[in-house]
C-alpha cells in the first residue's frame, strides 16, 4: 500500500461535492439528528485511525454541548455589555442571540472535526472554510463528511481495485 501514502501528499478533493445527491437515510440523519451523525462519522474516523472501542456516544454529547456552550458565552457576553450599556433586552433578541451563539459553538466543533478529516485525507481546504462550512450548511457537511469517511473506509480495505481498467461501453448499432 505505498501508493496511498504518495497519494496522500497530493491535495485532494471530497469524494463527493458538498451538493450531492446524498443517499435518504444520510440526509434525514443528517437534518433530523444531526448530532448523532457527527458521533457516528467521530466513531468510523477513530476506527480508521485505530482506535478501537470508541463509542458515538460521547461525541454526540459533545456536539449538543457545544451548541449549549456557545449559546451561553455569547448570551452572557450580550446581556454584559446590554447592562454596562444600560439597555433592557427584548425577549426575541435574547433568544436569536443565543441561537446565533449555538451554531457558531456547533460551527466550531464540528469544523475541526472536518478539519482533521481532510488533514488525515489530504484533502484542500482550510479551517475558517471549514467552520463557516458547518455555520451556513452543516446536514450538508455531515453528509459529505460520512461520504468521505465510506469512501476511504473502502481504499484502505482495498474493495477499490486500482490494478483494473474500468469498464468500457460500447456502441452498438441499433437494428431497424
Amino acid at each position: 500500500m505505498w501508493w496511498f501514502f504518495y497519494l496522500k501528499t497530493i491535495l485532494m478533493n471530497w469524494s463527493k461535492s458538498l451538493c450531492h445527491t446524498f443517499s435518504f437515510e444520510n440526509i434525514c440523519t443528517s437534518i433530523w439528528t444531526p448530532c448523532l451523525a457527527f458521533g457516528f462519522n467521530k466513531q468510523k474516523l477513530d476506527t480508521l485511525d485505530g482506535q478501537i472501542g470508541n463509542h458515538w456516544c460521547a461525541p454526540s454529547l459533545a456536539y449538543c454541548g457545544s451548541n449549549i456552550v456557545g449559546s451561553v458565552f455569547l448570551l452572557s457576553y450580550a446581556l454584559c455589555v446590554a447592562s454596562a450599556v444600560g439597555i433592557v433586552p427584548n425577549p426575541d433578541i435574547i433568544h436569536l442571540i443565543a441561537s446565533t451563539g449555538g451554531a457558531f459553538g456547533t460551527a466550531c466543533y464540528a469544523g475541526h472535526f472536518r478539519h482533521r478529516i481532510r488533514e488525515k485525507y489530504g484533502i484542500q481546504g482550510n479551517l475558517r472554510g471549514d467552520i463557516c462550512t458547518h455555520l451556513w450548511c452543516s446536514p450538508f457537511a455531515l453528509c459529505q463528511e460520512t461520504e468521505e469517511l465510506y469512501h476511504q473506509n473502502k481504499i484502505m480495505n482495498g474493495t477499490i481495485d486500482f490494478t483494473k481498467a474500468p469498464y468500457i461501453q460500447v456502441m452498438t448499432d441499433i437494428p431497424e
